[in-house]
């Protein structure tokens, strides 16, 4: 849903820049503003679809090097806490048998 309001919202932004941009040259006639308000929303579309894939592949870029990173994360994490817990039992085990 979200997807096709913004693209509903698109189109009339276009439009009405479309139309704003025919404004500046009244001389035009009926005919002539028409077709180039067409090919001016066609424009202003496609350069917002471009935009909107652009974006989405950012989005899918930034997913893999995040998720990529959280693992790193882990583990290094995982690392230290087994590093850790094989230190703690190397100390017990030497109290042990000194006891």
């Amino acid at each position: 849903m979200d997807g096709y309001l913004y693209w509903q919202n698109e189109i009339s932004q276009a439009r009405t820049e479309a139309r704003a941009f025919c404004n500046r040259f009244p001389w035009l006639t009926t005919l002539e503003r028409q077709d180039l308000e067409s090919h001016y929303t066609d424009f202003r579309v496609e350069v917002a679809r471009a935009t909107t894939r652009q974006v989405a592949q950012r989005c899918v870029d930034l997913r893999k090097e995040y998720e990529a990173r959280y693992l790193q994360l882990r583990l290094h994490f995982f690392a230290l806490a087994l590093t850790a817990l094989v230190v703690a039992a190397t100390g017990l085990g030497i109290l042990l048998v000194c006891n």
